[in-house]
């Protein structure tokens, strides 16, 4: 049976939750990646280099991250819709006049915009930490924003942490 039009245009899609965890306190950023696909889901955690000392950076990086995530789950993709909580850190994934200032972050940007000129990426603001209750974009927005959280918490109190 052949599939209707709407549906085949929306097969090769990826959509991608994304959320960051970044105390100022300890200096340790992590984040959350949420990906679906018709497939099914995958998610993935991670922490951030040590040139991550924002909140903003971390959501960016975690976005960043959240690209490569798509591509490695369901690498047949033909477009990658990213969902945040985090303005900023959406606003690079689109054409903006100016490029952002700073080192890191200009490194961030380029690397994403590099990835648009492989493939579209769409971007779609959530509320953030969304409980069980909540629609879908926030209740997963919440999920990765207490997976993040629970990554940075057991990194500031492992041992191992300086």
């Amino acid at each position: 049976m052949k599939k209707p039009k709407f549906l085949k245009d929306w097969e090769d899609w990826v959509t991608c939750y994304v959320d960051a965890s970044y105390s100022p306190q300890t200096k340790v950023g992590t984040y959350a990646v949420w990906v679906r696909h018709d497939e099914g889901r995958v998610q993935y955690t991670g922490t951030c280099p040590p040139y991550v000392k924002d909140s903003m950076l971390a959501e960016t990086f975690g976005v960043r991250r959240a690209l490569d995530h798509a591509l490695q789950a369901y690498p047949r993709a033909k477009e990658v819709l990213i969902c945040c909580d985090c303005k900023g850190a959406l606003r690079l994934c689109t054409d903006i006049l100016e490029p952002p200032k700073g080192d890191h972050l200009t490194k961030l940007y380029e690397e994403i915009q590099d990835f648009r000129r492989r493939l579209p990426i769409r971007t779609k603001y959530v509320p953030g930490h969304g409980r069980a209750n909540s629609p879908t974009g926030a209740f997963l927005n919440g999920w990765c924003d207490r997976a993040a959280g629970r990554i940075r918490k057991n990194i500031e109190g492992s041992k191992y942490h300086a």
